[in-house]
């Protein structure tokens, strides 16, 4: 996969970013194996608690699941 800035892929997603989107996305991994770098996706409810231990740079989801994400920061 070639790098891309995040701010870059969410354009091409016409998705909403929240936060710094001049991170440099070089991969995706699932949320147990993504290191920096990574982007993962969290379609399932059942992993929000996951979010806290994921090292990945940046995790799609839903707007439902955003203040889970933010609580773990």
């Amino acid at each position: 996969m070639p790098s891309i800035r995040l701010a870059d892929l969410a354009e091409q997603l016409d998705a909403e970013l929240h936060g710094d989107g001049d991170i440099v996305i070089t991969g995706v991994a699932s949320m147990q194996s993504a290191t920096t770098g990574h982007i993962t996706f969290m379609v399932n409810p059942k992993y929000r608690e996951h979010l806290g231990l994921c090292q990945a740079s940046a995790v799609v989801m839903t707007q439902d699941d955003l203040p889970f994400a933010k609580a773990q920061r």
